[in-house]
């Protein structure tokens, strides 16, 4: 894919260079910016009143077991969010070539990807859940919770996944406004649900689960119809008749092979911190499950401008862009710095008032305030990775990506291996990840300086 789109998006810009290079400021970076930001400012609100409303709950064991549950239905939704990014970039790709039945095409194609995903995730997890939790180290007595939660999330896997073809559909036609609709209104409804079925009819994490798979279906319901307006026209013309042979889906998955590879690479880096976290205790891992969330927050708040930063270089990367390509990064290093500085302050002047709000376990909350240090650290720590991992996106590095991300987990396996089981603490465990974080931003920002140099050795030529 990443050659692919390479090529069709330098064909386009062998056009257009000349108006691209002035098109990175900081009115650009707001206007790509604001819709994205509201959207995934509602997108931890999910977990948010999830935890929220499990941790008011009398015993921590609904937050420990619904934490160590909910990895196995986040691997399997989150292993397919590259086909948001690829529908995104053939689609754009497509339209900017005014190929609008091609585009319609890798549309289709990815709805059809992402349906049969959907419903292999529904026939596989009820066979593995319980291996799979055994496999997190959960222990007996959140089983029961851990098994009843996840028999209802089920019904969710097929619409979380098949939303993530049509948002690359919306993303690809430049409706980021759209995204935001259905992430506020997804938000809304699961706040609104949990609270009615977690409290008001006290069915406890069942009810969490309830309210996850309705919002999903929602979800994915106003996804159909914002993106049928932009298919439907010239659906059925016969250009399209051969989309649905089965060589163009497999070139959609074989193009992608980095990505998953990529996606695969930090869901299991979350599973191991589940883990490690679950052989410490309930409380441990109710603490981490929150401190987890802190991090998945943080990140969800500065990926409006990573995505932007990654829209963006991808216009100007060429040879005869040098200098366009250095007023860019340097307009993207004041946006990355500032959302870095504003979370950062935010986790650790309000830290532990927002832990407060989350559980009223006092346990739960004294670990948790004793690591909001290490919660800023890693905030700054991922603002840096997550920015020049979109750089590497942006510029079709998915290769470079990928060794990076295989680099970094296996420099994590040995530490776990190594360092954590020869004598398991909570110090040992956010060592080992922290280790993860600073191996991979230095690896992503070499890689990222490497790709330039190299582009200026060219542009030299």
């Amino acid at each position: 894919m990443a050659r692919n789109i390479s090529r069709h998006t330098n064909s386009r810009h062998t056009i257009n260079h000349h108006s691209v290079s002035h098109s990175v400021s900081h009115k650009t970076m707001w206007q790509l910016s604001w819709p994205m930001f509201f959207a995934n400012l509602s997108v931890p609100l999910i977990p948010l009143s999830d935890t929220f409303v499990l941790g008011h709950l009398p015993e921590s064991l609904y937050l420990a077991a619904v934490a160590i549950a909910s990895q196995v239905f986040s691997f399997a939704t989150l292993l397919f969010t590259f086909i948001t990014l690829s529908t995104t970039s053939l689609v754009s790709t497509d339209l900017g070539q005014n190929k609008s039945q091609s585009a319609k095409a890798w549309a289709l194609r990815s709805i059809v990807l992402a349906a049969c995903a959907g419903l292999a995730m529904t026939l596989i997890i009820p066979w593995v859940l319980l291996p799979w939790l055994q496999l997190l180290g959960i222990t007996h007595n959140l089983i029961p919770v851990a098994l009843n939660y996840g028999h209802v999330m089920l019904y969710g896997l097929f619409p979380a996944i098949v939303t993530f073809s049509f948002q690359g559909i919306l993303l690809g036609h430049h409706k980021s406004r759209s995204i935001m609709c259905i992430a506020l209104v997804t938000s809304i409804c699961n706040i609104a649900c949990n609270i009615v079925f977690a409290w008001v009819w006290d069915y406890r994490a069942v009810g969490v689960a309830w309210a996850s798979v309705l919002s999903q279906w929602l979800g994915l319901f106003i996804a159909v119809g914002l993106v049928k307006p932009l298919l439907w026209h010239g659906l059925f013309d016969n250009k399209l008749k051969h989309i649905f042979h089965s060589s163009p889906l497999w070139q959609l998955v074989h193009l992608n092979k980095d990505l998953l590879i990529q996606a695969l690479c930090i869901l299991l880096y979350f599973q191991l911190i589940i883990k490690m976290s679950s052989e410490l205790g309930q409380t441990v891992v109710a603490a981490n499950s929150i401190i987890i969330l802190y991090f998945i927050t943080s990140f969800r708040l500065q990926e409006a401008i990573t995505l932007s930063v990654q829209m963006l270089i991808s216009r100007i990367w060429q040879v005869d862009q040098i200098l366009a390509i250095r007023q860019a990064y340097s307009i993207f290093f004041q946006w990355i710095a500032s959302s870095m500085f504003v979370v950062a302050s935010v986790v650790f002047i309000c830290g532990e008032q927002i832990t407060q709000l989350m559980t009223s376990l006092s346990q739960v909350q004294e670990l948790v305030v004793q690591k909001i240090a290490l919660v800023v650290f890693y905030v700054v720590l991922v603002s840096w990775t997550y920015f020049y991992n979109a750089l590497l996106l942006g510029i079709s590095a998915t290769q470079r990506l990928r060794n990076v991300y295989i680099a970094s987990i296996l420099v994590l396996i040995m530490l776990v291996n190594q360092f954590y089981y020869a004598a398991p603490s909570d110090f040992r465990l956010w060592f080992c990840v922290v280790s993860f974080e600073i191996t991979r931003l230095i690896l992503v920002i070499w890689n990222y300086h490497r790709a330039f140099f190299e582009l200026k050795q060219h542009s030299a030529q």
